[in-house]
């Protein structure tokens, strides 16, 4: 068990992509956030934005990145984030057909970078990049 797996009592910051490609896209969308904004302290949201399918597909997607503190380890986490998905459509039939009703994924947890490849793609960066940066007067 690393330590972000460990049950701790104090908070750790993670940061989360969501995404989604089909069916009322943008309800979808906000219903993950505002889920999300329930189960992390002082969850932030980027702004919802829309990529480009990346590695084939022909459905652009809504992405946005959400960050926030929780005291769930990682594995705990990432449990609820795909029982979320499962229950809002994400099972073998639609990942077959190539339908995203909504996808979560654990991007950082506290200063580990869980999904380097995610990190590098701008259906991620573009949110981050948002909640990270400085704003210019």
């Amino acid at each position: 068990m690393n330590s972000s797996d460990e049950v701790s009592s104090t908070a750790h910051r993670v940061t989360l992509g969501v995404g989604c490609n089909c069916g009322d896209r943008h309800s979808a969308m906000t219903l993950a956030m505002e889920w999300l904004c329930t189960l992390l302290t002082g969850a932030r949201c980027s702004a919802i934005y829309e990529t480009e399918p990346v590695g084939g597909g022909t459905r652009n997607y809504l992405n946005a990145v959400v960050t926030g503190e929780t005291l769930l380890s990682d594995t705990e986490l990432n449990t609820l984030l795909k029982e979320y998905e499962y229950a809002h459509g994400r099972d073998a039939e639609a990942r077959r057909r190539g339908d995203v009703w909504i996808d979560i994924d654990l991007v950082m947890s506290a200063d580990n970078l869980l999904r380097p490849f995610d990190f590098s793609q701008d259906f991620f960066l573009q949110g981050y990049s948002e909640l990270t940066l400085p704003k210019l007067p």
